[in-house]
């Protein structure tokens, strides 16, 4: 049975409309990545320096048990 030019057409209407979704999906996650936070140079910079802070303190916590164990105290 032939195609008629309807049915062409719409099997057409129906590729484009399959493709617009697969390229608004890849602008969505495109987009997405580029928002994600853990991706944001603000954050990372606050953690990293949150995390020097903790082992900064952590390194004098106990420079300071020894300090104090040493002298007597």
């Amino acid at each position: 049975m032939p195609i008629t030019t309807g049915q062409e057409q719409l099997e057409l209407t129906w590729k484009r409309a399959q493709m617009k979704a697969g390229i608004d999906l890849k602008e969505a996650q495109t987009r997405k990545s580029q928002q994600d936070w853990r991706l944001d140079p603000q954050r990372v910079i606050i953690q990293a320096i949150l995390a020097t802070a903790a082992i900064v303190g952590a390194a004098g916590g106990v420079l300071g048990y020894f300090i104090g164990h040493a002298t007597g105290r």
